[in-house]
């Protein structure tokens, strides 16, 4: 199923606000955030993201559900604190 780039963007701009709003953004050392999509998405991402240094990783146009950006976070939480969080844009 295609993404609905509008709609996409409809939910992905509340949820930055979101984040902006109750303080979590300012108070957070990293910002990771992962996408269904491709590099053209990631730039969307990049301009509606409320923080300059947005760590995206691009999970590629058949990616279709969460679970890549959940193992990326779950692989990358392993080493907080140890500034290892594994990176790819």
């Amino acid at each position: 199923m295609p993404i609905d780039t509008e709609f996409a963007c409809r939910i992905l701009a509340s949820q930055m606000r979101a984040l902006k709003d109750s303080g979590l953004l300012d108070e957070a050392e990293e910002f990771h955030v992962g996408i269904n999509g491709g590099h053209d998405d990631a730039n969307i991402v990049r301009l509606l993201s409320p923080c300059q240094n947005v760590d995206i990783r691009v999970h590629g146009p058949k990616a279709t559900t969460e679970i890549p950006t959940l193992k990326w976070l779950q692989i990358g939480c392993q080493g907080i604190g140890t500034g290892s969080f594994c990176t790819t844009t």
